[in-house]
């Protein structure tokens, strides 16, 4: 059961864990964690804070900010591997 309110599906995704994939990278479970983080205070909330993170480190903001970038030159094309999707 989902809830039926915006308010009740939120406490049950307050109230629920979440576990990551093993097959996914050390970098990458970090970003979800910190995104996903429960409480406000330790939650990764800026924007800026990504670049910092490993995940990102060959990802050049400034080009982001400015769409110097399209979604397929940062996503390599098996970032989705079980799903099926692709660029193509």
């Amino acid at each position: 059961d989902g809830g039926d309110t915006h308010t009740k599906m939120a406490q049950k995704v307050f109230e629920s864990d979440f576990l990551l994939p093993s097959d996914i990278s050390d970098a990458a479970q970090d970003v979800i964690s910190r995104v996903l983080t429960k409480s406000p205070h330790k939650r990764l909330q800026e924007v800026n804070s990504l670049q910092d993170l490993d995940f990102f480190q060959d990802i050049f903001f400034g080009d982001l900010i400015e769409e110097k970038l399209n979604p397929v030159d940062v996503v390599p094309e098996d970032f989705f591997p079980m799903s099926g999707l692709s660029w193509a």
